[in-house]
């Protein structure tokens, strides 16, 4: 898989957005996810985003994350990670201490 995929089914009642995403998440892609997450966000009070089948995330996806997740908090938006990563990224993510970022505290 060269790139990434975005499914996305959402309650627009309740504003609760399921996003489950796959592939690799790098610099390649990170426009087209910046703004697939900044418009969700802007939509839902509740973000579920799934991560899974990740080949390869840089930190450059991350980041996004970790605005997606500042943000949401500081409008008081919901936003839940459910993470399926391989034992090497979460590995290198826990040595790195960027796998809080991935932790729900909402």
């Amino acid at each position: 898989m060269s790139d990434f995929k975005l499914i996305q089914n959402s309650d627009k009642k309740n504003k609760i957005s399921n996003i489950e995403i796959q592939g690799n998440l790098t610099i390649k892609n990170s426009d087209s996810l910046k703004k697939k997450l900044i418009e969700s966000e802007e939509k839902y009070n509740e973000l579920n985003i799934t991560l899974k089948d990740i080949e390869k995330i840089d930190v450059s996806a991350i980041q996004l994350f970790y605005s997606l997740k500042k943000n949401c908090n500081e409008k008081n938006k919901k936003i839940i990670f459910n993470t399926h990563f391989s034992d090497e990224i979460s590995e290198l993510l826990k040595h790195s201490g960027l796998d809080k970022i991935f932790i729900n505290n909402n």
